[in-house]
């Protein structure tokens, strides 16, 4: 029943526009050098789709402006994928993809020096990205907001047990709820840039809508 509220929301809630980028432009206003340690998830997050043959509604901003008063939304073409880009009081940055068709997927990627550690520990870096999605979570208002919110109750759970995650890999489906339509987080970047920074990208998804 939770789901299926979801899907109503979504589809009753999402808006009109349309601007080209990629998230790739979006990081170079940030930060433009990188250097070669770094993990990621291959996959098609930069693909954009046919709205006519999606369930979901278009993309709109799901960070409050009087939280995050310098947060950018760039709606794509497709209408259905859209980037939100903000800085930090912290001096970090964030930029929120907001994609999907059949699933329905937020990724926060965060660039950050709070955070220092191997690439490599994807466990740390699990546990990094519960922590800065924490500090910016009351800023958040999206009809998602009850999936956001689960799949950290669920992070904060699992990690009590470090063991939890001793396998883990990127892209893994970490699913907290497992109905006809499932929830899950997965972690699927980590990457040093310069000047001390790291990038590290966490998604929360649900689908098949």
């Amino acid at each position: 029943m939770k789901k299926q509220t979801y899907i109503a929301i979504i589809i009753l809630t999402l808006g009109i526009y349309s601007c080209k980028s990629s998230l790739k432009e979006h990081e170079d206003n940030f930060d433009k050098k990188s250097s070669k340690d770094s993990v990621m998830v291959n996959g098609d997050s930069l693909s954009q789709y046919n709205k006519d043959e999606c369930i979901r509604g278009e993309a709109t901003p799901i960070l409050n402006k009087a939280i995050f008063p310098n947060s950018h939304f760039q709606l794509q073409s497709d209408s259905l994928t859209a980037y939100e880009t903000v800085s930090l009081k912290n001096g970090d940055s964030l930029i929120i993809h907001n994609w999907g068709c059949e699933y329905y997927t937020l990724s926060f990627s965060f660039k950050t020096t709070k955070f220092q550690g191997d690439t490599n520990n994807l466990p740390y870096w699990l546990n990094s990205s519960y922590l800065l999605m924490n500090e910016i979570v009351s800023g958040i208002e999206t009809p998602l907001m009850p999936l956001i919110g689960d799949g950290l109750k669920y992070l904060k759970n699992q990690l009590k047990n470090k063991n939890n995650f001793k396998d883990l890999e990127l892209g893994k489906q970490l699913i907290f709820d497992n109905n006809e339509i499932s929830s899950f987080v997965t972690l699927d970047r980590i990457e040093k840039n310069s000047n001390n920074k790291f990038t590290v990208t966490i998604s929360f998804t649900t689908g098949p809508l």
